[in-house]
């Protein structure tokens, strides 16, 4: 149950940490209020696009060999 789990805390995890990184990144790069919603959307944006060109690719493949390839790709 802990391995099946890890796929939506990853997922999750990606979400979060564009805020996190967002806020951090705000004053160093002098973004304004514009930038910042371009580039939460782009994460949004990205996601829908990427779930729907994997999910078909994920059929075609093979869901577990996707995730392995998944999880090294996020450890890398």
């Amino acid at each position: 149950m802990l391995w099946g789990s890890g796929g939506p805390f990853l997922d999750g995890y990606v979400l979060v940490i564009i805020g996190v990184a967002l806020e951090q990144l705000t004053p160093l790069l002098h973004l304004d209020a514009e930038w910042i919603g371009a580039l939460g959307a782009a994460t949004l944006a990205g996601l829908f696009i990427g779930t729907s060109l994997f999910g078909y690719i994920c059929d075609k493949v093979g869901r577990r060999k996707m995730f392995l390839l998944d999880i090294i790709a996020i450890g890398v």
